[in-house]
C-alpha cells in the first residue's frame, strides 16, 4: 500500500482552484469584449466632435485639431479627404468619420 503525500495533494488542489478561477475570469471578460467592440465604435465624428475629443484621437495633435476646426468652420466636412493638407492625416483618418 503507497502512502499518500497529503502536503503535495493540498498543493496540486490549490493550483487546480487556481487555473479554473483565472479560467472563468478569462472566459468572461473576453466575452464581455468580444460583444461590445467594434471599430466603428471608435471613430470620431469630425464634425460634431469637440476640441477635447479630436485631442484624444491618437496622432492628431493639437496644432492639427486646430487646423481641422479651421476647416470645419468654413465648411461642413463631407469627406475625410479634404483633410488630406492636416499633418499626420494617413494616420489618423482611421480614427474618424464623417457621419
Amino acid at each position: 500500500m503507497s502512502k499518500i503525500n497529503w502536503e503535495l495533494f493540498e498543493k496540486q488542489k490549490t493550483f487546480l482552484l487556481i487555473i479554473t478561477i483565472l479560467a472563468i475570469f478569462l472566459h468572461f471578460s473576453f466575452s464581455f469584449f468580444k460583444s461590445d467592440f467594434s471599430l466603428k465604435n471608435l471613430k470620431v465624428n469630425v464634425n460634431t466632435a469637440t476640441r477635447e475629443e479630436l485631442v484624444n484621437v491618437p496622432y492628431i495633435g493639437e496644432k492639427n485639431v486646430l487646423h481641422i476646426l479651421h476647416i470645419r468652420e468654413q465648411e461642413e466636412i463631407k469627406d475625410l479627404d479634404q483633410l488630406k493638407n492636416v499633418r499626420f492625416y494617413p494616420k489618423f483618418k482611421y480614427f474618424l468619420k464623417t457621419e
